[in-house]
């Protein structure tokens, strides 16, 4: 078996004005090495699909609604669009991963080769070490992973911490069924009453919105493989 990047782009002609009326049409288009097929998202994420759904959308998805489209679903070219929202995001946070663009796109390139959601590492590297701010002394460990009260897991540099963590979410996470943040906290951080979950959801979304306050009002909504690249056998 061969893993092929794949590379998923979110084509959002979202937002269209027809009669007045809003519409929206969106797709995710999946490249891989036979070709390429356009799959409709399910309808979770059409919002304003059914009658009455615009009023019952928070303010900040109604302002999605009005025009305000940010992040993924704003633009076709969503293999650069995903390393940038992660740069926006390091950026906004004022992360000493720098320069942000190239860790926006290594974090990109190391969650398509272990078919993570790119969202998920910089996520956690957020809520368990602010983004590297706060880290073991020489470990380059920005995940929490491996540091523990028997010692802590060091690495030569931060895309080494970050490629080592997301094998291990692939094959000791995702392989056995741990595929919400919920599930993911019971081992990851075991210890948690909720809110390592409650604070992963939040920044995915931020990071998909581009927004920190949508991604604080649309966390309930976050999937955890929404943006993950498919597997694929040649």
């Amino acid at each position: 078996m061969t893993i092929s990047r794949v590379m998923m782009t979110v084509a959002a002609w979202g937002l269209l004005t027809i009669g007045g009326g809003l519409t929206t049409v969106a797709a995710v288009r999946l490249w891989h090495s036979s070709g390429s097929q356009t799959v409709p998202l399910p309808s979770s994420h059409l919002a304003g699909n059914q009658p009455g759904d615009q009023a019952r959308q928070p303010a900040a998805a109604q302002s999605l609604l009005s025009g305000q489209v940010r992040g993924v679903a704003s633009d076709p070219e969503t293999d650069e669009v995903r390393s940038q929202l992660v740069a926006n995001f390091l950026r906004r946070h004022n992360s000493p991963l720098q320069p942000h663009d190239h860790y926006g796109r290594a974090l990109v390139e190391i969650a398509d080769r272990y078919q993570l959601d790119f969202r998920l590492l910089p996520a956690i590297a957020m809520q368990e070490s602010s983004l590297c701010k706060k880290t073991p002394s020489g470990t380059q460990n920005c995940l929490g992973f491996g540091v523990h009260s028997q010692g802590k897991l060091g690495f030569a540099s931060y895309e080494d911490s970050f490629e080592s963590a997301a094998k291990t979410l692939k094959e000791e996470y995702f392989a056995i069924g741990l595929d919400t943040t919920e599930k993911i906290m019971s081992k990851y951080a075991p210890n948690s009453n909720g809110s390592w979950a409650n604070a992963i959801n939040q920044f995915m979304a931020e990071i998909k919105y581009d927004d920190r306050e949508l991604g604080r009002k649309l966390k309930d909504g976050t999937h955890i493989l929404e943006y993950a690249p498919l597997e694929t056998t040649e």
